[in-house]
């Protein structure tokens, strides 16, 4: 018979607190110190404009990363609260976040080829972690600020970047049809990203996910103007992406499929004389 203590989370407690900052850490500062561009992303710039694409998108939506760090040491901070040190629900989705923000880092150091196969591990990690969220439903406007919406604009971003890499990666050995001219390719590959932010925007009435596609999106309409299919392929993409955020919104609610879980997942909140369920 399982206990309740046989269902604890493995990372819980101060030693959750301490890695999760930890990790965090590390993420910002290799990517700030060690060739990741600092808070621009120009670093990743750097990488992608080595071997231009078709589906790359214009260098201004590199500077997504500033809101992913300052986003990902917000959640470190906020979770290192001593307030949040039983927190079961923090407690959860810890070992996602330990594991993913290293992976975050050691795309700095890792040249094409080796870097789609960590950004697929980060990408899949990512997805750990943003399910297990999803799976708790509403959690207050602290809990979404602080952890949700961070996690949901690296995942979107990783999601449009491990597309981008798998787009490169034969662009890099010469194969016809990826590179700066490969506009057939790259249209069908933004209506793959299109279709996957479509259905997790959908599944999960997730807005800021979608919204980071769009700007990924976006990018690439500025960077290829003047590439009609490429064009066509992102406006559409973009579309398309704001549609289903609006189909989001399309009763004012902001429960997930995975709600009914919530409390299963989150756990027993600490008892008040108001109410057994936790402010944040």
């Amino acid at each position: 018979m399982t206990t309740e203590q046989d269902s604890l989370p493995l990372l819980r407690g101060f030693p959750r607190q301490i890695a999760v900052a930890a990790a965090a850490t590390v993420m910002v500062a290799i990517n700030m110190l060690g060739g990741g561009g600092g808070f621009s992303g120009s670093g990743s710039n750097d990488v992608y404009s080595s071997f231009p694409t078709a589906f790359t998108p214009a260098v201004y939506t590199f500077a997504v990363w500033a809101p992913i760090f300052i986003g990902a040491l917000a959640f470190a901070l906020y979770q290192a609260l001593p307030s949040h040190r039983g927190d079961r629900r923090l407690d959860t989705i810890a070992i996602p976040f330990v594991i993913a923000y290293p992976l975050n880092a050691a795309t700095v150091y890792t040249g094409l080829g080796l870097s789609n196969i960590v950004m697929v591990l980060l990408l899949a990690t990512l997805a750990w972690a943003f399910v297990l969220v999803a799976a708790m439903g509403p959690q207050g406007c602290a809990f979404f600020w602080l952890a949700r919406a961070p996690l949901s604009v690296l995942f979107g971003w990783i999601t449009a970047a491990t597309i981008l890499n798998g787009f490169q990666w034969p662009s890099s050995r010469g194969v016809a049809g990826f590179g700066p001219h490969g506009t057939t390719a790259a249209a069908l590959f933004i209506l793959l990203a299109a279709a996957i932010g479509v259905f997790i925007t959908v599944r999960f009435r997730e807005a800021i996910y979608g919204l980071t596609l769009v700007w990924a999106s976006w990018g690439i309409v500025v960077a290829h103007r003047h590439t009609g299919l490429v064009v066509v392929a992102a406006v559409v993409a973009t579309v398309v992406l704001l549609a289903a955020i609006v189909w989001r919104f399309r009763d004012g609610g902001t429960r997930t499929a995975g709600s009914q879980s919530a409390d299963r997942i989150a756990g027993p909140r600490p008892a008040t004389h108001h109410s057994q369920r936790s402010a944040l």
